[in-house]
């Protein structure tokens, strides 16, 4: 059985698999990804807060980091809640 698909990231790869007839064992081969390095990327820093009557800051925080992603390639890579009053800042206006 020879299967091809297309990962999330755009890559191409090509599996291989036996099946396991009979008593034998299964295998399966994909070969390893072959991207270029890249270069550094810029990273930044972001606070967030929910504004007042906002009802699931959680799922408001999902659908813009999808946002961020598919518009405009920027892809979160860490986020940390914070809870409690150590981390809380007045409100700017």
């Amino acid at each position: 059985m020879l299967q091809s698909r297309l990962t999330t990231r755009g890559q191409a790869t090509l599996g291989v698999g036996v099946g396991a007839g009979a008593g034998g064992a299964a295998i399966a081969m994909t070969p390893a990804a072959t991207t270029k390095p890249t270069a550094a990327r810029a990273t930044f820093t972001i606070t967030l807060r929910a504004e007042p009557g906002v009802n699931d800051a959680i799922r408001a925080l999902r659908i813009a980091l999808k946002g961020l992603l598919r518009r405009h390639g920027l892809r979160a890579i860490g986020i940390e809640e914070h809870k409690g009053d150590e981390d809380a800042r007045p409100n700017p206006e």
